[in-house]
């Protein structure tokens, strides 16, 4: 598949409508040195959103046998969407989300998140996403809403948890499509060669790279 196409399939596939010269160029942009968790300056996350997002996208996708998101620049994607892509509510929501998984994270260990260690933000995390069946049903019925709809009551509960699917969202986009994945973890060929369509699945291999 052409990769421009490729690309905008797999954003409409994670819900987002992006002009592709404008994804390619976030893409593009990320494709910087190796970065430690606070050697690059944010576009749109205050530091203690960007502290917040770097070390949540270390959980979700961290570093094994294959370099982690963070090694790959996500958070600095992660930062460009949100600059570049997302819309001035879904924006909001996302900075609302990240300030009151602050205020959880103070209220648990009676300390600002800024001095929180990455088993303390994995820990508070866990505790939202350890719930029974019929409350992650419920969850999910309340992320389909717009957020002009949802009641008051339930209104800081809704940002919290679009802001972690978001993010996670994000992080599984941003690392997909990296340089990095796309040369050294899947099948990469910047030469490919002529078209086979009779060829089993053994012969394939990996799944090919979009770059």
């Amino acid at each position: 598949m052409e990769r421009r196409k490729a690309l905008k399939n797999l954003a409409l596939g994670m819900g987002y409508t992006i002009a592709t010269p404008t994804l390619l160029g976030i893409l593009n942009s990320c494709v910087t040195k190796e970065t430690e968790y606070a050697d690059w300056h944010a576009k749109v996350l205050s530091t203690k959103e960007k502290y917040i997002v770097t070390h949540l996208v270390d959980i979700i996708i961290p570093e094994t046998e294959t370099k982690g998101a963070v090694a790959v620049n996500v958070p600095q994607f992660v930062d460009l969407m949100l600059k570049d892509i997302e819309s001035d509510t879904d924006r909001n929501q996302f900075k609302r989300g990240a300030t009151l998984f602050a205020l959880h994270f103070k209220e648990k260990y009676n300390k600002p998140i800024l001095k929180g260690s990455k088993k303390e933000i994995e820990n508070l995390l866990s505790i939202f996403f350890d719930i029974d069946p019929k409350e992650v049903k419920r969850l999910h019925t309340l992320q389909k809403q717009n957020i002009f709809n949802v009641p008051r009551e339930q209104a800081d509960e809704y940002s919290l948890y679009k802001f972690l699917v978001t993010l996670r969202s994000l992080t599984m986009f941003g690392f997909a499509t990296s340089e990095y994945i796309g040369e050294f973890v899947l099948s990469y060929d910047p030469i490919p060669g002529k078209y086979d369509p009779d060829i089993s699945v053994q012969e394939v291999g990996n799944a090919w790279s979009l770059r």
